[in-house]
């Protein structure tokens, strides 16, 4: 299978990249894993989730995907704090609403094939795309729990450092001055966060505005809390 952007990951955050991806018109993508997999088979029993109602909505261009349109639509009276079980549910509800066309298969292997990417799948198959996505937060939560089950785990950064989020709680005490400074979606580092809570805004930045700047933007936008930040590029 050919398309321009392969989103490894079928989470939050790969729904979401898809569902903004795919209102570009002729953007051929392609989302490929289990949905949800990880928060269903990786995650502490009983778990509560620590973001606010507020921040827990997964991302849609249209705003229509919430988790206040889950709650009418499937009669559940849901309410801070999310459970596990109920955010899983959500999240499902949005992957069947806004990519309902995710590839189950995992992801074996990324390489450069002929100037692209190929992805080889648990079946032998493969894709071959322009761009790979597949970055962020979940990377160390998976390596941490699989560390805590007594596996042996390698996490690779393609960059000098991982960026740890904390200075929002040496904010805090700034009051109504730190309201400024972060979105009510919590996504990002101080100051930029408000931009990044808006990411039709990047689609209204002019061409010029180099590269590496605008992979960065989105990459902030996908991630919340501790980021592992890695691109692949040909």
């Amino acid at each position: 299978m050919l398309c321009d952007v392969a989103i490894i990951g079928a989470g939050p955050y790969g729904l979401a990249v898809a569902s903004y991806l795919r209102q570009i018109k002729g953007l051929r993508v392609s989302v490929y894993g289990e949905p949800m997999c990880f928060w269903r088979t990786g995650m502490p029993a009983g778990m509560l989730l620590r973001s606010s109602w507020s921040a827990s909505h997964i991302a849609d261009p249209d705003a229509a995907l919430t988790l206040d349109a889950y709650k009418v639509s499937s009669g559940n009276h849901q309410a801070a704090p999310i459970t596990l079980e109920r955010f899983v549910d959500y999240g499902l509800w949005y992957q069947r609403s806004a990519v309902p066309d995710v590839d189950s298969r995992k992801v074996c292997s990324v390489e450069l094939y002929a100037g692209k990417f190929k992805g080889t799948l648990e079946d032998s198959g493969n894709f071959m795309a322009s761009r790979v996505i597949g970055a962020g937060q979940s990377a160390l939560e998976s390596a941490a729990l699989l560390h805590e089950l007594g596996a042996e785990v390698e996490v690779i950064v393609r960059s000098t450092r991982v960026h740890w989020l904390g200075w929002k709680e040496r904010l805090r005490p700034l009051g109504a001055g730190s309201a400024l400074l972060f979105s009510r979606a919590d996504v990002g580092p101080a100051g930029v966060s408000p931009l990044v809570a808006a990411p039709d805004l990047l689609r209204k930045f002019p061409r010029s505005l180099p590269d590496r700047k605008a992979r960065l933007l989105i990459f902030l936008e996908c991630d919340d809390g501790c980021r592992l930040q890695h691109n692949l590029r040909s």
